[in-house]
């Protein structure tokens, strides 16, 4: 292995070369070999630093790489450039992912990104030299257009959160007070996105405060804790990267329902509901959810409330610790609309959504 990385070496350096650049093409040799991020170019860039040439590490950014800008908005046209490249090479291709998402023109160790269209996508270059030992790449990852969201098809951690249709907050997101239990929802997954920022619009009261916002990766997500029955908040989520921005409100107020524990996650609830469109007879069965580390407990059912969209219960029967596993509610007096069901048992609510339509 040695004896492979001070001959590529060799081939690399040119006449006159110092020490930096020694270090930088038996890098380079080793990266061509074994690829990079391997074992063997880690070696021997510590064995570079043991001597006192460099970094111990690579983040000196004395590899193969590709320089240029991270975004392409509008119509523009960007140039990026490979460096770093050793001696006797040169670019054999230049690909993205996913496809189609830019214009790509290469032009050997360079290539010109133009947006294609009104695409919006966070797309991924990478410039390929190949050679008799093998391949080595770089990759740069670009946003292309404004940031997106759309809702993912596998469902969400949390409940799905209805986004308002503007500043006033319609439609709003409906749950039970408590004066200890936060509640978290999912906001639309966001893509292609360099930063994400929660603010409140406006509440009742206006000094309501009990909220937090939280991004990572694609999930955006919201904590709500309402302290007081008939309480209101409206946030805005803004949704940006260096092309530009897109907001977003979400609704959310208390009925006058006070949770009696903890709120069940999407994955793990133990009952279903399911409604009958020609009679509009709502059913609600209990299930055996092996997600549930209580799904075998004695269920207590308390209270079931059908709430509308901005929080009024239009319908409610309470239990006597009932253990029913099927309940069923005639919904045909509702008017057409989008309602939650609460379903409060032992020190546990649970909320589920049904869309009331003929």
């Amino acid at each position: 292995m040695p004896q492979k990385i001070a001959y590529k070496t060799e081939q690399l350096l040119s006449s006159g070369s110092n020490y930096s650049q020694a270090r930088t093409m038996s890098i380079q040799a080793a990266q061509i070999l074994f690829g990079a991020g391997s074992l063997q170019v880690r070696a021997v860039t510590r064995a570079w630093f043991a001597v006192g040439v460099g970094a111990n590490d690579l983040s000196n950014n004395n590899l193969f790489a590709i320089n240029g800008s991270s975004s392409v908005c509008a119509s523009q046209t960007q140039t990026l450039t490979a460096v770093n490249i050793p001696n006797g090479t040169t670019v054999t291709s230049w690909t993205q992912n996913p496809l189609n998402s830019v214009l790509l023109t290469p032009n050997g160790n360079s290539c010109t990104v133009t947006r294609n269209g009104n695409t919006n996508s966070l797309v991924t270059i990478t410039a390929t030299i190949s050679t008799c030992n093998g391949t080595i790449t770089a990759t740069k990852s670009i946003n292309v257009g404004f940031p997106t969201t759309l809702w993912d098809v596998n469902g969400c951690q949390y409940p799905e959160a209805a986004i308002a249709e503007d500043f006033e907050g319609s439609p709003c997101n409906t749950q039970c007070y408590t004066p200890s239990n936060n509640k978290w929802w999912c906001a639309q997954p966001v893509y292609n996105a360099t930063n994400v920022t929660w603010q409140k619009m406006w509440s009742i009261p206006s000094t309501y405060n009990f909220w937090s916002g939280s991004w990572s990766g694609n999930s955006n997500n919201v904590s709500i804790m309402f302290k007081s029955p008939n309480q209101t908040v409206v946030l805005k989520t803004t949704i940006s990267n260096p092309c530009g921005s897109i907001e977003q409100y979400y609704c959310f107020s208390s009925t006058n329902i006070l949770c009696s524990g903890s709120f069940k996650s999407s994955d793990c609830k133990l009952f279903s509901t399911s409604l009958n469109p020609s009679n509009r007879q709502l059913q609600i069965r209990k299930n055996n959810n092996s997600n549930c580390t209580d799904a075998s407990a004695d269920l207590q059912i308390k209270t079931i409330q059908i709430v509308d969209k901005v929080g009024n219960i239009i319908k409610e029967q309470k239990f006597n610790n009932d253990n029913s596993t099927s309940i069923d509610f005639n919904l045909s007096s509702l008017k057409n609309d989008i309602y939650f069901i609460l379903i409060q048992y032992n020190d546990i609510v649970e909320t589920h959504q049904i869309a009331v339509f003929r």
